[in-house]
């Protein structure tokens, strides 16, 4: 389901910013240099929780009238980055500018529903990632954008001017946001073309997907990789990271193939290129390599959400809305291939089976195959850590058997026919990949037995696929890059490369 690095445990992305703008001051201060506003006595809400809800009305009525915004931290108690987040809030460096400029009300994680029923009316449930939302004083949302993203790496200077630039501007009734010069990497608004180290052109962007699904901003890293923010009506504001080919530029008419790779649990679309060495490995080809966000818990799904539907909508912003930017705007072609680890090893497979076709090869690395199958044992998990499994999700196993059974790969095999499939497990024992004295596994012990089964039902339907049980081995970075490398031949040769 999640990943941990060598020797440590990572848990990334659930906190959740939303900061609302307030708006229709009766009596604001005046602000100080950098947005401060010098009058404005400390904020009572700071790190204080009762009924959220009314907390966060509270505050949306204070910041009307002494002209503060209102941040709101959703898992400010839960995970890494929100715990590191929550200490910098904190420090002597950046408390007092919080106390001067922002109302900030602290969600914590106890009961997911509820707190994530309250994140929604913002907006916000259906990204489970750091990211932030700016709301008039009514609870109208003016944008939507991800920020303090791994912020366990984040310094607090790093904090302070991410702060800064949400700060309340001079004229408060403006919904514009002061920029901030930044050096690298380069920040291009939708549509105009940025220039990059050698190439002339990035390309030509501004389509949006048949519902209105756009590209709002274009990041550049390196002569390769763009980060794509997007903004979803099925997800919300979203994170895409690209490794473009290296011709990309010079070679404006072509069609690139496409490879998706898929995330875990708790990471992010920066989990690939900053744990493999997937830059290096495609740059001899021609693929365009897309590495989505999906969430910290989305499970590559559009959630039932107690039957209703609605946000998040992982399956419909993958498969509908990123593939029509991708091709509007990237040139993407139709061939196409998807791989990915754990949750993600789940989502490559589930991907595969839900639209016959799309995908001409599907591997999975450690991968969720039958959670159905591994329900019973779920438990197992509690020690790591993990986030609770969302209810809202596909519903309760028992009394929404039906929809479990629509989303679970081992049940749908069948429909992998046809597809080139690789599929990549180990046991759970410290393996060759693994440092001296590194324990046992529980989260790839877990995976494993779904594997098994998904393997034999893939044989009983006669359905090939190439295997790699390589038994000892943990649920961690190394053993999913070695897969990826050994993944690569298949994948490559199913685009016709």
């Amino acid at each position: 389901m999640g990943a941990h690095d060598v020797g440590r445990r990572v848990l990334v992305g659930l906190t959740v910013l939303i900061l609302l703008a307030g708006c229709g001051a009766s009596a604001s201060p005046t602000p100080a240099a950098g947005g401060a506003a010098t009058s404005a006595s400390p904020s009572p809400f700071f790190n204080t929780q009762a009924n959220p809800q009314a907390d966060i009305d509270a505050a949306i009525a204070a910041a009307k009238a002494d002209g503060r915004r209102v941040l709101i931290d959703f898992g400010a108690n839960w995970c890494q980055d929100c715990t590191a987040l929550a200490a910098d809030f904190a420090s002597p460096q950046v408390k007092p500018f919080l106390d001067a400029n922002f109302h900030v009300v602290p969600v914590y994680i106890g009961n997911w529903d509820t707190n994530m029923a309250v994140a929604g009316k913002y907006k916000a449930a259906s990204t489970y990632m750091p990211m932030i939302a700016i709301l008039d004083g009514t609870g109208a949302n003016l944008y939507q954008s991800a920020g303090l993203q791994n912020a366990h790496s984040m310094s607090v200077a790093e904090v302070m001017t991410y702060l800064q630039k949400w700060a309340p501007s001079p004229t408060p009734t403006s919904a514009s946001v002061p920029s901030t010069a930044v050096a690298t990497p380069t920040e291009t608004a939708t549509p105009t073309p940025t220039p990059i180290a050698t190439s002339t052109l990035i390309a030509t962007i501004g389509k949006p997907a048949d519902d209105g699904a756009r590209i709002v901003k274009v990041t550049t890293l390196d002569a390769r990789t763009r980060d794509l923010t997007i903004d979803s009506p099925a997800v919300g504001t979203v994170m895409v990271r690209l490794l473009i080919p290296s011709q990309f530029d010079t070679k404006p008419s072509t069609r690139w193939p496409v490879l998706y790779l898929l995330h875990g649990a708790t990471m992010s679309h920066e989990a690939w290129t900053d744990s493999t060495d997937v830059v290096a490995l495609t740059a001899p080809t021609d693929l365009l390599v897309v590495m989505p966000d999906a969430g910290s818990m989305g499970f590559y799904s559009d959630w039932w959400n107690g039957g209703a539907g609605g946000p998040p909508k992982w399956e419909t912003f993958h498969l509908v809305e990123l593939r029509q930017l991708l091709e509007r705007n990237w040139h993407a072609g139709d061939k196409r291939v998807v791989a990915g680890l754990s949750m993600g090893g789940y989502g490559a497979m589930e991907y595969a089976e839900r639209q016959p076709g799309m995908f001409l090869a599907a591997a999975s690395f450690s991968g969720v195959v039958d959670p159905l199958g591994g329900w019973p044992t779920i438990g197992s998990l509690a020690p790591l850590g993990m986030p609770a499994w969302p209810t809202a999700l596909w519903g309760d196993p028992a009394t929404q058997a039906n929809v479990w059974k629509a989303h679970d790969p081992t049940t749908n095999a069948a429909a992998l026919k046809g597809t080139a499939l690789y599929v990549a497990y180990g046991n759970g024992q410290p393996g060759t990949l693994d440092a001296s004295g590194t324990s046992a596994d529980v989260l790839e012990q877990w995976v494993a037995p779904q594997n098994e089964t998904f393997v034999h039902q893939l044989a009983t339907l006669k359905i090939p696929a190439t295997v790699d049980a390589y038994g000892a081995g943990t649920h961690t970075w190394p053993y999913w890059q070695r897969a990826l490398h050994r993944s690569l031949p298949l994948l490559l040769k199913a685009l016709g490369e």
